[in-house]
């Protein structure tokens, strides 16, 4: 795994993602670095901007493993895939059972699930989960 501290920089990494002279192995090569990190939102911009198929669903199935249900949405929409309602449900029930309501809230939201949805929302009591993915979170919830 790409310690953080190996990461390219903000500036550099701007420059690895827009710069015309960079190649498309360059920008594969950053995505799977940011990728080992566990930042895959990083990453997701690096494989949104080459051909990076097989990496994108490998971060759909980790996202499904760990119930980061915006990162899950973001994959799809570089896949150009529409997420189905039994997956988002399905994504939700995980989540439901490894205590991350937030997530659940937002896959039975885009699911249109509204009710369950509600319903984990009210038995979250104000707990909040404000940091619970660890990735950002937002990115992709718009998906």
């Amino acid at each position: 795994m790409a310690d953080r501290s190996e990461l390219p920089a903000f500036s550099k990494k701007r420059d690895i993602l827009f710069n015309e002279k960079t190649s498309d192995r360059q920008r594969l090569q950053s995505g799977v670095e940011f990728m080992q990190a566990g930042r895959y939102d990083d990453a997701l911009e690096f494989f949104g901007r080459c051909d990076a198929e097989e990496q994108v669903h490998e971060i759909v199935d980790r996202a499904r493993r760990e119930c980061n249900v915006p990162v899950f949405l973001r994959a799809k929409v570089i896949l150009k895939e529409k997420p189905d309602t039994a997956e988002l449900e399905e994504l939700a029930v995980r989540a439901e059972e490894m205590e991350r309501p937030l997530m659940a809230v937002l896959a039975y939201q885009k699911a249109g699930m509204q009710e369950k949805a509600d319903r984990v929302r009210a038995g979250m009591g104000g707990s909040g989960e404000a940091s619970e993915d660890g990735d950002g979170g937002g990115a992709g919830v718009d998906a």
